[in-house]
């Protein structure tokens, strides 16, 4: 607006100016407006070609209709074209003047509601070539016939204190137009927007600060405002050449960085043509298949495909063009490559289609899967390994299930049969001994559950679903009550402890932190366990806390290892089992397991799962 202010004070300053000049000026001017009007709009048409923006497209053929009606309005105001027009030079050049002001002041203000309305409605908003050019084509020629065969009237109105009222018609729209690019405010960051602005800025003080005071042909506000009119076409193409060179620039930067990408990409990157002719071929392409890019662009794609996948090749592209059938085009899949020297090797390839103005290309992006593949191998014969040494494991479990517990089934029966057949002869030593014979059988059998739970909790497969933790340790406390007789215990189990994983697994975990707090509070008058959680961070962390006999905590390291205790078999019974089995379950559920404690103060044991 600071341009337009300057412009109507200069001109106040300036109105007394005694200033004539000639229908032969005037032809100059409008020869220069006539030039500069078919440069904008082809440059704007070139520019919206480049990146299709609706404001674009609507200026371009803006500019080109005036361009159209500049011009003749140039030819029918000039001395030699006078004679054969039906009405005379004070009505025909103001009229005529009017008429290209008027179509590009609409034209103008119509690129900016073709914008708003694309941006609020998307495509159903967008305005059709076809209907832009129409539109220019029906109002160029329509003023063009208008002029050439109807008389009209006279254009200067001495009495009033515009003498050309007329002129405020395209001001309005100028105006109109400049309040709307104003307010969307891309004028501040967009440099031809910018410069948009200043040019309806000078179009409308043209219209409505010099034109409409002007009083008769070629005088200072007539001649200063055909000038005003190439000014506002020069701010344009001056809006236009640098939002060109912002786009090249554009170009470059990104040509530059795609380049950069394709040269230090990890996978090989080629680009082939629609008959399979290799076109770009970068390094990683080049270290993968041996060949330089210079020996390769130019070449079939096939010299580096194997043989039995370059056979088919051809047709996949015929197929696709043709018909739309995608093998690879689009899809991922594994095919054999051959390098240079002959050596084939496994291929992950993807294929995609792009256009390069009319040309279709075809890029394919290649990688070296053979260190892959050879890990998939070794992967393979580790399962098969590992099948093999289950189903020894199972075997074994199986011989201990039946094959051991026969001979501490005797042990313990013998033992028994010895005390109630000779008790009464044998001494209290031999008592003692066969006792103790029959109590290391018992714990040799408990053992062996033990150890047979742990490799079953272990290898058993995993079956996922929502598991009420609350619930299940309700029901342990509830057996364990069942068989405590007359024992005290206070039970706190928080409710909807609702979790994800395996019920049957994370049964046998409660089950073992259960029982553990059971058994280390035994000597407790009256004791007192806890089973709830808490939220840290992300995490859900689990605990069972019992107030019993606890640990050293400089021992606590060996708490989850097999057979490993912390209290003696005449303290405590146990087998070293339970905790160890607690903790491959709750790493099978993706979580850890800890514990804290101090000696005769109680212990706790945490875990999360995943």
């Amino acid at each position: 607006m600071v341009v337009g202010l300057g412009l109507t004070v200069g001109y106040a300053f300036m109105r007394d100016v005694e200033w004539q000049s000639s229908s032969s000026f005037h032809t100059l001017l409008e020869t220069i407006a006539t030039i500069l009007a078919l440069m904008v709009g082809a440059i704007a048409l070139l520019r919206y070609y480049s990146r299709k923006e609706i404001t674009l497209l609507f200026i371009g053929a803006g500019f080109l209709g005036t361009a159209f009606l500049d011009g003749y309005h140039m030819i029918v105001t000039s001395m030699y074209f006078l004679p054969l027009m039906p009405s005379d030079l004070p009505s025909l050049i103001p009229w005529s003047w009017v008429a290209s002001r008027q179509f590009l002041a609409i034209l103008l203000f119509l690129s900016l509601l073709a914008s708003f309305w694309e941006h609020r409605l998307g495509e159903k908003g967008r305005y059709t070539e076809v209907a832009v050019y129409s539109f220019v084509a029906v109002f160029a020629i329509g003023s063009f016939l208008f002029f050439a065969f109807m008389p009209i009237p006279p254009a200067y109105y001495p009495e009033l204190i515009f003498h050309r009222p007329e002129e405020f018609g395209p001001a309005l729209f100028f105006l109109f137009a400049l309040i709307g690019y104003l307010r969307k405010g891309t004028w501040r960051h967009d440099a031809f927007e910018h410069w948009l602005v200043l040019s309806l800025i000078v179009g409308f003080v043209g219209q409505a600060v010099f034109m409409s005071f002007s009083d008769q042909l070629f005088d200072f506000e007539f001649d200063a405002a055909h000038t005003l009119k190439k000014v506002s076409y020069v701010c344009v193409l001056i809006g236009l050449m640098i939002s060109i060179y912002v786009i090249f620039r554009e170009s470059y930067n990104n040509e530059t960085r795609i380049g950069t990408v394709l040269e230090t990409v990890l996978d090989a990157i080629i680009t082939i043509d629609e008959k399979g002719t290799v076109q770009s071929f970068n390094p990683a392409a080049e270290h993968t298949f041996g060949y330089s890019a210079a020996e390769i662009i130019g070449q079939n794609v096939k010299i580096i495909m194997a043989s039995h996948d370059s056979g088919h090749h051809d047709q996949y592209l015929r197929n696709y063009m043709t018909m739309g059938e995608a093998k690879i085009i689009g899809l991922g899949r594994e095919v054999v490559g051959r390098r240079k020297d002959g050596l084939e090797m496994p291929i992950e390839l993807a294929v995609t289609e792009m256009y390069l103005g009319n040309r279709r290309m075809f890029v394919g992006s290649c990688r070296d899967i053979t260190q892959r593949k050879r890990a998939e191998q070794n992967i393979l014969n580790r399962t098969r390994e590992l099948e093999v040494a289950n189903a020894e494991l199972d075997a074994f479990a199986y011989s201990v299930s039946h094959d051991l517990r026969a001979p501490l089934r005797g042990m313990d029966g013998f033992s028994q049969a010895l005390m109630e057949d000779y008790g009464d002869s044998l001494g209290d030593e031999a008592k003692n001994y066969i006792e103790r014979i029959s109590n290391a059988a018992r714990r040799m059998g408990r053992m062996i559950d033990d150890i047979l739970t742990l490799s079953r909790a272990t290898r058993q497969e995993m079956r996922t679903e929502d598991v009420d933790l609350s619930a299940l340790a309700y029901e342990h406390f509830s057996e364990l009550r069942a068989r405590a007789g007359e024992r005290e215990v206070v039970v706190e189990v928080a409710p909807d402890m609702l979790v994800h994983g395996d019920a049957k697994l994370l049964r046998v975990v409660l089950d073992n932190l259960i029982n553990n707090a059971w058994k280390f509070t035994g000597n407790n008058p009256t004791a007192h366990i806890e089973f709830g959680c808490y939220e840290d961070g992300d995490e859900t962390i689990f605990f069972v806390r019992d107030d019993g006999a606890g640990f050293d905590m400089a021992y606590g390291d060996k708490l989850f290892g097999i057979f490993q205790r912390l209290h003696s078999m005449t303290e405590f019974e146990g087998t070293g089992v339970g905790l160890a089995t607690v903790a491959r379950l709750v790493g099978r559920h993706g979580g850890r397991v800890w514990a804290e404690g101090r000696v005769n103060e109680g212990a706790t044991f945490f875990f999360t799962l995943r």
